[in-house]
């Protein structure tokens, strides 16, 4: 299932090794501490209305800017993105700066 849907502790521990630099520093006290905080409140409710079911994939693709978008900064920016980054494609930070004028893409290992 697409996101967090139904939290469990070890759904929890697969989420933060998948977003952590170094995986080594999730503790099972660490994911009892962010689990518990998933499971607040109104999370799942906030969550919810973020990302209704059925949608979801839509509306993080509609996130996106277009090149046209990119093309309208007139900002400097720079991109720092790491080889090794398992969430975010290195082709976005590519595409972004390309179409950024005054930009500088630096990529680590």
């Amino acid at each position: 299932a697409w996101g967090y849907s139904n939290p469990t502790p070890a759904l929890m521990k697969e989420l933060m090794t998948i977003f952590a630099y170094d995986p080594s520093i999730i503790s099972d006290e660490l994911v009892q501490l962010r689990y518990a905080a998933s499971k607040r409140s109104g999370y799942r409710e906030a969550y919810e209305a973020m990302f209704p079911l059925g949608k979801r994939q839509a509306i993080i693709d509609d996130w996106g800017l277009s090149d046209e978008q990119f093309q309208s900064f007139r900002n400097e920016w720079l991109f720092l993105h790491g080889f090794n980054d398992s969430i975010v494609p290195i082709e976005v930070s590519l595409r972004a700066a390309r179409n950024i004028t005054r930009s500088q893409a630096h990529f680590f290992n």
